[in-house]
């Protein structure tokens, strides 16, 4: 699936903290978005949105689900639930990919300080043996 550019929307509502909670999803949403958007995201901002994800908007969501006995507002959870729930699996996998190219990276990094330290040692005894 891909991922919606955005959660579904909010049924009519009259409850301010509903519609504050709803905010606050929304923006945590898109900020997850945001990095998924990145052709190269930090690690550190991909693990933090999984954790905000995890901590804060489920839970919030799961609020509002046990808060309400609107019928329209508790079926607008399980859509929220499921997009979350796709929006992490992104995270997930985008973790994963970063951190194999972190793996690549480090390990290439590794064989070229090794053939660097190998030339530096080569280039220095040819010079103790050349005087």
């Amino acid at each position: 699936m891909i991922l919606p550019s955005t959660l579904p929307p909010l049924p009519p509502s009259l409850d301010p903290d509903v519609v504050h909670a709803n905010e606050i999803l929304v923006n945590g949403y898109h900020a997850a978005q945001d990095v998924l958007d990145l052709a190269q995201p930090d690690i550190n901002q991909v693990r933090y949105h999984q954790e905000r994800t995890r901590s804060e908007l489920v839970p919030l969501l799961e609020a509002i689900y046990e808060g309400t006995s609107d019928t329209a507002t508790r079926s607008w959870c399980y859509a929220v639930t499921e997009t979350l729930a796709y929006l992490f699996n992104e995270l997930t996998q985008r973790e994963a990919s970063v951190r194999a190219r972190f793996a690549v990276l480090s390990a290439l990094l590794t064989v070229m300080m090794y053939a660097d330290e190998r030339l530096i040692v080569k280039m220095h005894s040819s010079l103790l043996f050349t005087r």
